[in-house]
């Protein structure tokens, strides 16, 4: 398998993450959050115009969405950095045929190298049960129906009525 980590390995449009933030399974470490959505079937928009690789879609794609708090971007970007390479070099411990998204928690900024390593393993880990693509998916959660409010009670004592209610 090779190593590289390709420009179309990655989730780059704002609606595919929504995708996969909307219809993902959610798993993960107290440092890592990771969901997974099975890839669209419709393969023909993948934004290469009519290049050689039009209608060509990876194996896997990944996103890595972080959170402000962080640090400051140099942080934010060193800790960007290393979760790329930790993908790229364990690619295999995620399914084929997915689209992955990665947040890291504010205190993974804290994490050594080797420690983010632990944390990515023990969430691919989890997450190595993927939905079957043949189960239909939960487009979205069921509504939840607001509490009624009672009915305005009848604020009429006996005496008023003559009557006991």
């Amino acid at each position: 398998m090779a190593e590289s980590l390709a420009r179309t390995e990655i989730l780059r449009r704002r609606r595919e993450v929504a995708r996969v933030r909307r219809l993902g399974a959610k798993t993960g470490t107290r440092f890592l959050s990771l969901r997974c959505a099975p890839r669209p079937e419709d393969n023909s928009r993948t934004g290469f115009g009519n290049s050689p690789l039009a209608g060509t879609v990876p194996v896997r794609r990944v996103a890595f969405l972080l959170p402000r708090g962080v640090g400051d971007a140099v942080e934010r970007n060193r800790l960007k950095r290393r979760l790329r390479e930790i993908y790229r070099r364990n690619k295999d411990w995620f399914a084929a045929g997915y689209d992955f998204l990665i947040q890291p928690t504010v205190s993974a900024g804290r994490l050594s190298f080797d420690g983010l390593l632990e944390q990515m393993r023990l969430a691919a880990r989890t997450k190595s049960e993927v939905p079957n693509r043949d189960q239909p998916q939960i487009t979205q959660m069921p509504q939840i129906l607001p509490a009624r409010t009672p009915e305005p009670r009848d604020l009429r004592t006996p005496e008023d009525d003559g009557e006991i209610a």
